[in-house]
């Protein structure tokens, strides 16, 4: 069993029909589906078959009632959920191409129930991925030896720095990687400095371009397949999820790091909720 901790919400992206500058008002679809970064990987997790559960922030309004009963039908232990008034909420503009214009989390509820979440984490007899949307006072509060971190954006990653020194393995976008490192540069130069700050495992993508996957004994570094984006929200975390299922399941790196990328494409071409 594998703990997702962090953000679960429902996200609402909104899609414009041409390319939006700042200012439009554009055509477009708008539509709302379960999301925030630890749900997210959650329902990937099941959808694969690997057992997993969840531990959050979740209201007792209609949004919560509602995403706790789509948890549980995907099969996802949600035993360790804490309830709270209000359920977050995530709102996302899009490009016509799929590209992220800008978004707005809005997770007051997490940021409140944060030592109950890492709590629930430390107490949790095995592995577990939590993600930066935990406030980093919260964050370095962890001490489950078998963590994994998924930082949620560059500017959270900062959050996560201390637990690399602690063994923790971040699972990040080149972005992330370079605010943890303090260096730009390509996937596996950032991924080798990761380990260097004391992370057992570094995985780092680069959007179309190579991602790497590094131990301290081995550097695996795997071109993604081109594929027609059909919209970029989510992808990362279905990377994580992509990858956790096979490493957990004992593949090898090369494996586990084609895995990821498999999962990524995937997900581009189609979000799955």
């Amino acid at each position: 069993m594998l703990l997702c901790a962090g953000s679960a919400h429902w996200d609402i992206i909104a899609r414009a029909d041409t390319c939006v500058r700042l200012g439009d008002d554009v055509p477009g679809l708008v539509e709302r589906r379960p999301g925030g970064v630890a749900g997210n990987i959650a329902r990937q997790l099941a959808r694969l078959g690997h057992p997993v559960a969840l531990t959050a922030c979740i209201g007792e309004d209609e949004d919560g009632i509602l995403l706790r009963e789509l948890l549980a039908e995907r099969g996802i232990d949600i035993s360790m959920l804490h309830r709270c008034a209000k359920t977050d909420l995530y709102i996302a503009i899009e490009q016509n191409d799929g590209d992220l214009v800008a978004a707005i989390a809005d997770t007051v509820a997490l940021t409140k129930g944060a030592a109950e979440v890492v709590a629930t984490v430390n107490a949790f007899n095995g592995p577990a991925v939590v993600d930066g949307n935990l406030p980093p006072g919260a964050l370095v509060t962890l001490t489950n030896p078998n963590l994994f971190l998924v930082p949620a954006s560059p500017a959270r990653a900062i959050g996560i720095g201390p637990l690399l020194a602690q063994g923790a393995a971040p699972l990040v976008n080149r972005a992330e990687a370079a605010a943890l490192t303090g260096h730009d540069a390509d996937s596996a130069d950032l991924a080798k400095r990761l380990i260097a700050k004391g992370a057992r495992l570094a995985l780092v993508t680069d959007g179309a371009r190579p991602a790497t996957l590094a131990t301290v004994d081995e550097v695996v570094t795997l071109t993604p397949a081109r594929v027609r984006v059909a919209s970029v929200t989510g992808a990362g975390d279905a990377t994580v999820a992509g990858f956790l299922h096979a490493h957990l399941a004992g593949a090898s790196p090369s494996d586990a790091l084609e895995a990821a990328l498999a999962a990524a494409a995937t997900h581009l071409q189609g979000p799955t909720t």
